[in-house]
């Protein structure tokens, strides 16, 4: 009989892995979130005071969007690419720019 001592510590040298895997994870999420924001939000920016025109915001935001959510290695954070591109284009500021 193996003894239950023996699975208590497989279990506890495995969990560490487990919560690091978890934690790249959900930091990658948020990278990805916070990069498409980031893009939009300075973008909206630069053609709120005229740097550049909204088209090209636009053009820029939507394909850099395309280009991470059709990379098969972004594949599990492509909601959290699209919740992202979502929010700032519906933000109160960004709105006149990109819609």
């Amino acid at each position: 009989m193996i003894h239950p001592i023996f699975f208590s510590a497989l279990l506890l040298s495995v969990t560490p892995g487990l919560a690091a895997s978890n934690t790249a994870s959900a930091r990658l999420k948020g990278y990805n979130y916070g990069y498409i924001y980031g893009v939009g939000n300075i973008l909206c920016g630069l053609a709120i005071d005229n740097f550049i025109k909204k088209e090209y915001a636009k053009d820029i935001l939507s394909g850099t969007v395309k280009a991470l959510s059709e990379n098969p290695d972004h594949k599990p954070y492509v909601s959290d690419i699209r919740n992202s591109y979502q929010n700032i284009t519906e933000d109160i500021v960004c709105k006149e720019v990109y819609q």
